[in-house]
């Protein structure tokens, strides 16, 4: 399949995109004019596109970018070395942070993490040494980080209820609730690799949970 053209980014288009990305922050916390100015430098944020499937992170690579899902949807996984089976430890949708923050922060190898794509992209990205200087500066930023993560916590706990379910088959249905904002966007693959079950189990918990 040839990989989708896409419109190139000029500067206006720049600039929108990186004010979604400080909008989004003003949207947790008000009052961060400093904080905006700061992030809007020319360098600071840079826009891009990602394609379907692409990897925004693979083993062996260190986790020095976080990214603004300005669009898209991308999934945090690894995979078994043995049976080669995918396991999707979180999901991001459109108008969220991507960031593992320990990693982020303190430098650390990833050794067997990979953060992908699921969906064509558009990204806005800043590297940790840029945000080593925003931290320094705007202590707002550390504020909103710890809100970004709650958000996180709290939806890996959503996940992890589910997961919990000793009934396989009443898995995707919870799903379907939990996730009603994107479930409909995965394929069966990453289904099964994030609720836990096979491609059989699957497909009878679908005709078990019509609508």
């Amino acid at each position: 399949m040839a990989r989708r053209s896409f419109k190139p980014i000029d500067e206006q288009m720049s600039f929108e995109w990186r004010q979604a990305t400080v909008d989004y922050l003003k949207s947790l916390i008000k009052g961060i004019l400093d904080l905006e100015a700061a992030l809007m430098q020319p360098g600071t944020l840079k826009p891009s596109y990602g394609g379907k499937k692409d990897f925004l992170l693979i083993p062996g690579k260190p986790a020095w970018e976080a990214h603004f899902l300005k669009t898209g949807l991308a999934k945090l996984f690894t995979i078994d070395e043995k049976t080669g089976k995918e396991t999707i430890l979180y999901l991001w949708k459109e108008g969220e942070i991507i960031v593992l923050h320990k990693q982020f922060v303190e430098r650390l190898p990833n050794e067997d993490l990979y953060i992908q794509l699921i969906e064509d992209a558009e990204l806005v990205t800043i590297t940790n040494f840029r945000m080593d200087d925003i931290y320094d500066d705007h202590g707002v930023a550390r504020d909103l980080t710890i809100m970004i993560l709650n958000a996180q916590i709290e939806r890996r706990e959503e996940q992890m209820k589910i997961l919990m379910m000793t009934e396989k088959c009443n898995r995707y249905c919870a799903f379907k609730k939990v996730f009603d904002k994107f479930w409909f966007r995965l394929g069966n693959e990453d289904i099964c690799a994030f609720l836990g079950i096979n491609l059989s189990t699957l497909k009878e918990s679908k005709k078990n949970c019509m609508g």
